[in-house]
């Protein structure tokens, strides 16, 4: 993501978060899996762990089904 590139890291958790919720409105599995690893990206180089280790969760739940 762009916004990532550019360090506007508020930015870019502002459009995984609409992401991730336009991935869960349409169900579509393959967006929500990106959703989340981006926002993973945000988090971290945010430095916010306790939602980084919330995300990898979701993910290694999702990656299960």
């Amino acid at each position: 993501m762009i916004y990532l590139d550019q360090k506007n890291y508020d930015l870019a958790l502002q459009y995984a978060l609409k992401s991730n919720a336009i991935s869960i409105k349409i169900n579509d599995q393959n967006l929500y899996s990106n959703s989340l690893s981006l926002l993973g990206e945000v988090y971290r180089e945010k430095g916010n762990y306790k939602k980084l280790k919330n995300i990898f969760l979701k993910l290694m739940i999702f990656k299960k089904r």
